[in-house]
């Protein structure tokens, strides 16, 4: 029995022991911090019985309480569904299941008292794609990347682009989610260095390699990270 327990004590270890340096490895990949203030703009009151909204920092709430979040464009954006089964790819253990089930059901728990915590939704994602569940974890980035302030967005497109290339292996959706982080943050230095890996490395594509670099660089001017994959590329030709 203690066997037994040492053994699970430590796959639990390793499990979270490789979390932690995959939350370093995203946070290496994350935007630099920009001025994103959260506005707080009144759009509507409650009078009598006729049903109105009101918008505080980005958060509608309708008539007793219904509450949406309104993108930038201010369509309305529904939070994803609470009730969506925790799921696993066959190749996850019995073990990490249970390791991820319990982080899962604590964000969902936390997510049900503040349904539109974007930061909780992208956590959420992060141990969605752990667990192997790529469609949820989608899910939950996507509405990061629609109503969140422009850091976190840029970092949802980021790991939806990241996603899409590495794990779901739709290189169309990868190309749309890496360049809209760089549309968003043009100083996201890693969102450009994914695009040349996805055209030069995945779709064999150089003239795109290159064009990407170049606006990388004109964004980032003298940016050595990009300089030094531009030396390496020009001179593997």
């Amino acid at each position: 029995m203690n066997t037994n327990r040492s053994l699970f004590l430590g796959i639990v270890i390793a499990v979270v022991i490789a979390l932690v340096a995959f939350m370093a490895f995203r946070s290496s990949r994350a935007p630099e911090a920009v001025q994103s203030p959260d506005t707080t703009q009144t759009t509507g009151t409650t009078t009598g019985q006729t049903a109105s909204s009101t918008t505080v920092g980005g958060v509608t709430i309708t008539g007793p309480g219904t509450i949406e979040m309104v993108d930038s464009g201010g369509t309305k954006i529904p939070t994803p569904s609470l009730t969506r089964p925790i799921t696993f790819s066959a190749d996850v253990s019995a073990e990490i299941k249970t390791y991820l089930t319990g982080k899962e059901q604590d964000l969902i728990a936390q997510l049900k008292k503040a349904p539109t915590r974007t930061d909780l939704w992208l956590q959420l994602g992060l141990y969605r794609k752990q667990a192997g569940d790529y469609t949820g974890a989608a899910e939950a980035w996507t509405y990061v990347a629609k109503v969140a302030p422009t850091e976190m967005r840029t970092t949802a497109y980021a790991d939806l682009g990241d996603l899409y290339m590495n794990f779901v292996h739709d290189n169309a959706k990868a190309e749309v989610n890496f360049k809209a982080a760089v549309a968003l943050t043009p100083k996201y230095v890693q969102g450009y260095h994914d695009l040349f890996n996805l055209y030069h490395y995945t779709l064999k594509d150089d003239i795109k390699a290159a064009a990407i670099l170049k606006a990388g660089l004109k964004a980032n001017p003298n940016n050595t990270e990009l300089l030094e994959v531009q030396k390496q590329f020009q001179a593997g030709k």
